[in-house]
């Protein structure tokens, strides 16, 4: 498929997400900026015509990324409470390039199973929870401004796309990382910031980790799923198990 049209179907995804995100509260909308859309296009991309064997080599990678994107939310979570929205940005983007050195280069020479690799994500969203206060019940207003959400939309096309075109090209548990990096979360949690402070932040961001659990289950039943049968079938048991983790796990959160 060209790739022009693999970043505009991301494009229309995300923005989709961010839109609805607008209209909820801080928690509510980390659950949806927490979801798989970057990731899902590029499974469907490689899976249709890389193989099933990329495609599940790419999904352990965004599972072992979600590990990763839970120090960014953490880091950024603590940053929050005494920085400007750009300096705990800055910060929380270092953590999160150290977390994908030292984990991305092991998990890529080691090749870990997709269950191991989702207990490892589990454990550690789990520590992050543990580390953030569960403030009040969030307010109702807009998320991200129009132009925000446009431009991430983009450039979350981009990405996917990118890694689907380059799965031959670099190892695909790597580029599976790259699917996983937080360009929703990074214009969302921005945004919740400014208007509503640290505490604001820390709402979003314990509905997102909640989110990343439910995207590592996601991609380790597609990783298991997709080699024993097709595509489809194994994305939409997947999106449901993933589904269902988000509802249980936002159950136990709150």
């Amino acid at each position: 498929m060209d790739l022009a049209l693999k970043a505009a179907l991301t494009a229309l995804v995300v923005s989709s997400v961010l839109v609805a995100a607008r209209v909820f509260g801080d928690r509510m909308a980390g659950l949806l900026a927490g979801l798989p859309v970057s990731t899902v296009p590029a499974l469907v991309w490689v899976g249709a015509e890389q193989g099933p064997v990329l495609a599940a080599q790419l999904a352990v990678g965004s599972v072992a990324g979600c590990g990763v994107v839970a120090v960014f939310a953490l880091v950024y979570e603590r940053s929050a409470r005494h920085a400007a929205p750009w300096r705990a940005l800055v910060a929380a983007l270092s953590a999160m390039a150290l977390a994908m050195v030292l984990i991305a280069l092991p998990a890529h020479a080691l090749g870990p199973s997709p269950s191991t690799t989702l207990l490892a994500v589990i454990a550690v969203c789990a520590i992050v929870l543990r580390f953030m206060p569960a403030p009040g019940a969030g307010i109702v207003r807009p998320t991200a401004s129009r132009h925000r959400v446009v431009c991430t939309a983009l450039l979350a096309g981009a990405v996917s796309a990118a890694v689907a075109t380059c799965g031959l090209a670099v190892s695909p548990m790597l580029a599976g990382f790259l699917a996983a990096l937080p360009i929703v979360c990074v214009a969302t949690v921005t945004a919740e910031h400014s208007a509503g402070g640290a505490l604001s932040v820390t709402r979003f961001l314990r509905g997102y980790i909640v989110s990343l659990m439910a995207r590592a289950a996601f991609g380790s039943a597609f990783a298991t799923l997709v080699l024993s049968s097709s595509l489809v079938p194994a994305l939409l048991t997947s999106l449901a198990l993933g589904c269902a983790c988000c509802i249980v796990g936002n159950r136990c959160v709150r």
